[in-house]
């Protein structure tokens, strides 16, 4: 189950991804990127990397398939990180599932692209098979709305649907403390890269584990 948090900046992202995976299937160019990412992560060479160092290598790739733009690198990272084919909405009234298919590789790459996935990025990420593998998604997603902020502007005409549909549809999720975290520094990394076009991923999850050092010293 998509663990997606009950919010504004979700429920907009939501609806990026499930009208961009209708354009991606007109727009062969624009899916080949998001195809050649999550080929990339399938890689066995890709497996052996430490994870922050993962998410540092996942965004200079999609740099470089995205000709060093910071809106489409971090587009194309949020389709080749989700962990899942499907999202799940409760219908109003009826009560029942509506599943959303969201557009993805093949199942064999897909399946190695989510071994593959980082999912140790904070010092209390659970030390499973899949720990934290969601949270790449959360925390490019949530940059890539922070980095086109003014362009997504929830104050205007969207934020309104975006306000109508919550009021009618209830997402199904489980939220945890993590993905919160990885939504807020992911929103920071979006924010930085205004500025800053050598901000790295792994910085943000690294000012988590030294503020966490500096409160328990």
């Amino acid at each position: 189950m998509p663990s997606l948090v009950k919010n504004k900046k979700d429920i907009l992202l939501l609806f990026i991804l499930i009208f961009s995976s209708i354009s991606f299937a007109q727009h062969s160019r624009a899916w080949y990127r998001v195809d050649s990412l999550t080929s990339f992560i399938a890689n066995n060479s890709f497996k052996e990397e430490n994870d922050l160092v993962k998410m540092d290598i996942l965004w200079q790739k999609s740099l470089e398939l995205n000709d060093h733009d910071n809106s489409e690198a971090l587009f194309d990272l949020i389709f080749a990180c989700i962990p899942y084919k499907n999202i799940h909405l409760r219908v109003p009234v009826t009560g029942g599932i509506l599943t959303y298919n969201i557009l993805s590789s093949n199942d064999s790459i897909f399946n190695l692209k989510n071994k593959n996935l980082p999912k140790y990025l904070f010092f209390d990420s659970e030390r499973t098979d899949y720990g934290d593998k969601d949270k790449p998604a959360h925390f490019f997603g949530t940059a890539f709305l922070a980095y086109n902020e003014n362009f997504f502007d929830l104050s205007n005409t969207f934020g309104y649907f975006v306000e109508a549909f919550e009021e009618r549809f209830e997402l199904q999720n489980k939220i945890d403390a993590r993905d919160l975290r990885a939504n807020f520094y992911g929103s920071l990394f979006g924010k930085a890269l205004r500025t800053n076009k050598n901000a790295k991923p792994s910085t943000f999850f690294l000012l988590h584990t030294l503020s966490y050092i500096r409160i328990t010293i």
